[in-house]
């Protein structure tokens, strides 16, 4: 685990909170950068899944 999985899943866990107020609150705007936020944040923790596994490739001789 890298630091893009820790900050991809804080990101999408304030994504998902931004969200729900937007939806409580009835405001498009904060629903649309919580959605925003979430998928920043999952792209972020793909980037780290592939880091590691580039890191844990190695080449056999």
């Amino acid at each position: 685990m890298n630091m893009d999985h820790i900050q991809g899943a804080i990101k999408v866990a304030i994504g998902s909170i931004e969200e729900r107020c937007g939806r409580l609150i009835g405001s498009t705007r904060w629903r649309l950068s919580g959605v925003k936020r979430q998928v920043l944040g999952q792209t972020q923790r793909l980037v780290g899944s592939a880091r590691d596994a580039v890191k844990g490739a190695t080449l056999k001789p």
